[in-house]
């Protein structure tokens, strides 16, 4: 994976924003996998977070990243907000897939860019 220019606490931020959500939604028990790649042919890398919760309502997917929304009684709605916030002040995307019942799984891409430095 090629180095990129990111301020790495905000990086930092938003990784450990996604990782304690996902433990929080697993509760007591279940896995995670954080993996990155580096997709030459079209200069992105790809950071995908999967958990093995109990996923997230199909109806409620289109809502997560808007401030204010939470699932969590005691959740302020602006975790994921902030993460998508950060995500695209790095001129990255993030985007969700969950099925119900069988876990959630997060995709941050990065464009490469090169001459930046």
């Amino acid at each position: 994976v090629p180095d990129i220019p990111i301020d790495k606490v905000l990086i930092r931020q938003a990784l450990n924003n996604l990782l304690a959500n996902a433990v929080h939604a697993m509760q007591e028990s279940g896995r995670i996998i954080l993996s990155t790649e580096y997709d030459n042919n079209n200069s992105i890398i790809i950071i995908r977070l999967i958990d093995t919760g109990p996923g997230i309502d199909s109806d409620l997917l289109n809502k997560i990243f808007v401030p204010g929304f939470s699932q969590k009684s005691s959740g302020s709605g602006l975790g994921l907000a902030i993460v998508e916030k950060i995500i695209l002040e790095h001129f990255g995307t993030i985007s969700c897939n969950s099925v119900k019942g069988e876990g959630t799984e997060f995709v941050i891409v990065f464009p490469v860019i090169t001459g930046v430095g």
